[in-house]
């Protein structure tokens, strides 16, 4: 949402995390603009990315529990929901 904002926003996001931003109307605002701007899918199509960036950082090494595991780990990681 930082990234995808208008200066207005970017603004609102730099006095969130400064801690000058932090009323229900706020937190109302940053809702809307994470929505505005698809943030959360964006999020997790970049996790997708790194994920698989990993697996194929690995994937010359021979078949091995440790292999699998963290395979395991790097598609777990993107696939849960909490």
């Amino acid at each position: 949402a930082y990234a995808r904002g208008d200066a207005d926003e970017r603004k609102f996001w730099q006095e969130a995390i400064a801690g000058d931003r932090s009323s229900d109307a706020d937190l109302a605002y940053a809702i809307k603009l994470i929505g505005r701007h698809d943030a959360v899918n964006a999020t997790r199509e970049r996790a997708r990315m790194y994920a698989q960036r990993a697996i194929d950082a690995i994937a010359g090494f021979p078949a091995s529990a440790a292999k699998a595991a963290m395979t395991e780990a790097a598609l777990f990681a993107v696939a849960r929901r909490f």
